[in-house]
């Protein structure tokens, strides 16, 4: 929060680094759900996620074990028609476990 408040005072364009950048800092801190809120507000703001930030957010719910949570942003990442990589594959089988992600990828 301090460096999205941060970047605001000091005129800097909200974009898509920043917001991965901050929500990189939360999720790798553990704070899934503040991670989360994050992506509402940079998708509230026009600004588009990307690969980076849903496997981000993936990976932060692979090691809560939120494998649910992981669904519901996998789901979000396709619809958004995000593309995946071999990468974004691998997190998502890491948080869901590989029964869910073969019949889903």
């Amino acid at each position: 929060d301090k460096l999205l408040l941060d970047a605001r005072e000091s005129g800097l364009k909200m974009d898509v680094v920043i917001y991965n950048a901050a929500i990189n800092a939360h999720a790798s801190q553990g704070y899934v759900e503040s991670a989360e809120h994050l992506l509402e507000e940079m998708l509230c703001s026009h600004v588009k996620a990307d690969r980076v930030t849903h496997n981000t957010l993936i990976k932060a719910c692979a090691r809560s074990q939120s494998w649910q949570r992981a669904l519901s942003l996998f789901g979000k990442m396709v619809d958004a028609n995000v593309a995946l990589d071999q990468a974004s594959i691998k997190v998502f089988e890491s948080a869901v476990g590989k029964h869910r992600c073969t019949t889903m990828c």
